[in-house]
């Protein structure tokens, strides 16, 4: 039997996180070219779409996690290096400013350069490094051939911005000024990111990866998986929140093992806590869609139903069904609403 191996997670609010992503980087990548142009005249706009603009890099790092980690990756130091960006940039706009007229200000204005110049070659190297984040000979083809284009368009944008525009005019098109490059170069990247979403959207990382062999199941293992599914299906045991793999294995009396070998073998299941977490979301989607049911507080069905708290609850009902339970509620009484004659 085989299994695939998900690299991330294809749910609806892993999408929800990689949209919100890209609009971040549009927005960051959208303030940097008006920053850059002449367009806006008034200085102070001018200045906070700059400081918008200079956490770009940064932005590209948490699109690029979004893109090749999948489902809500961890944004804790993303968004610090970020918040380090801006303040830097922030504080080096400021005291640049300032220069002159206070002791000290073009120190601190250079010390802040140098941080914002330090924190944006860290995040645009993580974004580099996040391409290659669970790669290995798993990887289906076409999901090698985007990671290896994504890792070259950003290489050659990153050497256009950082490296040929520090080089010189001389290396630039005739008629062209370093800011008509970083602009092109941003506007390029933008574009960029906005296909690579597409191609994301189409093609989950659920599903970029070869199926991994597994060694057969024991013979066993099919019996003490019929018999789970048996009891489940006649008796409710689910509804104990303190059921264990243990105390299932005494209730159809098979080994642990065996137990625990038949549900990822025969019945599909990850683990035991997928199994009954999905028996118990069932049982709560079907109070919940009951018109009989639709005082029953929805903690009320959640306990009812063996879950311990509302947390738990809300995260693997939203795992299973795609909304919340009050959403799955609202929606059912608008289907009864409708067929009401």
């Amino acid at each position: 039997m085989t299994t695939v191996k998900a690299l991330g997670s294809a749910k609806p609010e892993g999408l929800t996180h990689l949209r919100l992503a890209l609009l971040a980087f549009l927005a960051s990548g959208a303030s940097f070219c008006l920053a850059q142009t002449a367009i806006i005249w008034f200085e102070p706009v001018s200045a906070i779409l700059a400081i918008i603009g200079a956490g770009t890099c940064g932005v590209s790092w948490i699109l690029a996690r979004a893109l090749f980690r999948g489902g809500q990756p961890r944004m804790a130091w993303p968004l610090i290096l970020l918040a380090l960006l801006y303040f830097s940039f922030a504080t080096r706009l400021i005291a640049s400013e300032a220069a002159g007229r206070f002791t000290g200000v073009e120190m601190l204005a250079g010390i802040a350069g140098n941080l914002y110049a330090f924190a944006g070659t860290v995040t645009l190297a993580l974004g580099f490094v996040e391409v290659f984040f669970g790669f290995d000979r798993r990887i289906k083809l076409a999901e090698r051939i985007f990671r290896l284009a994504y890792a070259g368009g950003y290489g050659l944008l990153v050497f256009v911005t950082a490296i040929l525009i520090q080089a010189g005019e001389a290396f630039f098109p005739a008629g062209l000024s370093a800011s008509d490059m970083l602009v092109i170069s941003c506007l390029t990247g933008m574009g960029s990111a906005s296909l690579a979403v597409f191609y994301r959207q189409s093609n989950s990382l659920a599903h970029a990866r070869y199926a991994e062999e597994k060694a057969p199941a024991h013979p066993q293992a099919k019996l003490a998986a019929n018999k789970v599914r048996r009891l489940l299906e006649t008796e409710p045991v689910y509804t104990d929140p303190n059921l264990s793999v243990s105390r299932l294995a005494q209730l159809v009396g098979e080994p642990k093992h065996r137990i625990s070998q038949g549900i990822t073998s025969e019945l599909g299941f990850a683990n035991f806590n997928q199994l009954i977490n999905h028996h118990r979301t069932q049982m709560a989607a079907r109070l919940l869609a009951s018109p009989e049911h639709d005082r029953l507080p929805i903690l009320t069905i959640a306990l009812d139903c063996g879950f311990s708290s509302m947390g738990p609850f809300n995260r693997v009902f939203k795992e299973e069904f795609g909304m919340t339970p009050s959403q799955y509620r609202t929606a059912n009484r608008a289907g009864h609403a409708q067929q009401a004659p």
